[in-house]
């Protein structure tokens, strides 16, 4: 590997090197590339596990605890959530086969919810509080903002962020009648699909601002 090129564009070849060696069955050689890559992308930018092990905590505890009177929608999305590289996508697929349900996109707007939250005092402590005129206005402004990516407006559509399982709580206070498809897929498979793959700096900077944020506010 030429010593030219950056650490990242170095581990973006170790990636490629690492697919040419799993394709030619010689993974001795495939496992060390993989290695080398994922070394590199942690050096680029560090994946704060701590404070994310904290953050899944913190939001489990606040789903068991909480309690709330759900307002009623109309709407009965589908949220399919689960671990990158777990089936996600296959599972859309088959669901939105069928003729009443339509496939959007990774949408990011319980995210961008769940950040506003925070902003306005804390997004648990925000949404234990949420009053009907509000929950009734972010599940308007969710409906209104996804229909973008909703063309045939069929009348169930999937929400297929593997994210949001982060936002269950406000998923369901928003839309009680939604149905939260978790995909599981035995841990080592999944482990060793995920250390196969580049993500994109989007997966990971969206997953350590959320850690970062909201375990430095103290929700």
């Amino acid at each position: 590997m030429s010593d030219d090129l950056s650490l990242g564009h170095q581990s973006l070849a170790q990636f490629a090197l690492g697919d040419h060696w799993e394709q030619t069955r010689a993974h001795s050689q495939a496992f060390t590339a993989f290695e080398i890559a994922n070394n590199g992308i942690a050096q680029i930018r560090p994946f704060p596990g701590d404070q994310y092990q904290t953050l899944i905590k913190t939001l489990i505890d606040f789903v068991h605890r909480v309690s709330w009177t759900p307002a009623e929608t109309a709407a009965e999305p589908i949220f399919i959530v689960g671990m990158p590289r777990s089936g996600s996508t296959l599972v859309e697929q088959i669901l939105s086969a069928h003729s009443n349900v339509e496939a959007t996109d990774e949408l990011m707007l319980m995210g961008d919810f769940a950040r506003e939250l925070e902003q306005r005092g804390g997004y648990a402590t925000r949404i234990r509080r949420l009053k009907e005129p509000a929950v009734a206005e972010l599940a308007e402004r969710y409906l209104r903002l996804s229909a973008v990516f909703r063309p045939l407006n069929l009348p169930v559509f999937i929400d297929k962020n593997p994210s949001n399982f982060l936002h269950i709580g406000l998923i369901k206070r928003l839309f009680p009648k939604a149905k939260i498809v978790n995909v599981v897929r035995d841990p080592l498979d999944n482990a060793v699909s995920v250390f196969k793959q580049f993500f994109s700096r989007v997966m990971n900077t969206v997953i350590a601002c959320l850690a970062l944020f909201f375990i430095g506010k103290g929700i």
